[in-house]
């Protein structure tokens, strides 16, 4: 075989193999399948499905920064890897949720922009219909959102796209600026606050989230807020070494250490699995 070929299945055996690790965290009898689900008129969105055996609630991940996941048929995560809840994913399926990561929609896709997308009608549409679908597999279905996936969110909330989410958790949110996205993503805040408990967690030395937690902390206090916890963590790593350093060419707080919360996954983890399974009533 040429040298060349045998470069290209080494590097594909590699690949799979490193898909396969990740996949083995999971415990014994999760499935794990990649599907479209139906989200507008003639548009769908491709999610990962990762689904327990006897599932106690469902539960939706919003990765951050442009989230354009690149899933593919055999539920591999084309981009992505050292987002939070991407790294994190497997912690939900252990502890007992049927966990649904989204991919943007498919009219969202390359060539078309995702400057907007966050802030659009059309993804709280996206996120409306996928939360109703889950909702169909699930009694009960809450909403994981790490940095800008805190503005998906809110624009969701906003839209009163969320009414079938039961509790949302906020992860070192990012929340896109701009007229009228402002007032947009606080008015998602208030209501968000009002209909459903809300978690929210940060690093204390996140200055990338600093002004985004002040604004909901206040927002929290000001209105009547159904249940609202604010986490500020400390400790984990000063560095962080992306797997994909080309990933966050756009996002620079996404290298920030402290912004990723490095070091801290099992930590953060824990906390929020335990709050959704309070939520949850178990």
């Amino acid at each position: 075989m040429p040298l060349i070929l045998l470069g290209l299945a080494a590097l594909s055996m590699a690949l799979a193999i490193t898909a396969f690790a990740v996949d083995a965290e999971l415990p014994t009898g999760v499935r794990v399948v990649s599907e479209y689900w139906a989200t507008r008129q003639g548009v769908s969105a491709r999610v990962l499905m990762m689904a327990p055996p006897e599932p106690r609630a469902g539960v939706i991940l919003l990765p951050g920064g442009h989230g354009n996941l690149n899933l593919d048929v055999q539920a591999h995560i084309g981009w992505g890897r050292d987002d939070f809840v991407i790294r994190t994913r497997a912690s939900y399926p252990r502890a007992g949720f049927l966990t649904i990561i989204p991919d943007i929609a498919i009219d969202r896709k390359p060539p078309a922009k995702l400057d907007d997308y966050r802030r659009s009608e059309s993804q709280a549409y996206d996120l409306g219909a996928i939360s109703d679908h889950l909702r169909g597999l699930t009694e009960k279905v809450f909403v994981v959102a790490y940095d800008r996936g805190a503005t998906s969110a809110l624009n969701a909330a906003a839209r009163r796209k969320m009414d079938l989410v039961l509790g949302l958790v906020l992860i070192s949110p990012i929340l896109e600026s701009g007229q009228p996205s402002d007032a947009l993503l606080q008015e998602g805040a208030r209501l968000a606050f009002a209909k459903m408990p809300v978690l929210l967690i940060s690093h204390a030395s996140d200055e990338c989230s600093s002004g985004a937690v002040k604004k909901l902390s206040s927002i929290a206090t000001v209105s009547t807020a159904r249940s609202f916890r604010a986490v500020s963590a400390t400790g984990g790593q000063d560095q962080y070494q992306l797997s994909d350093p080309f990933a966050y060419y756009r996002d620079p707080c996404n290298k920030e250490a402290h912004h990723a919360l490095a070091g801290l996954d099992d930590y953060v983890s824990n906390i929020i699995t335990q709050w959704l399974l309070t939520q949850a009533g178990f």
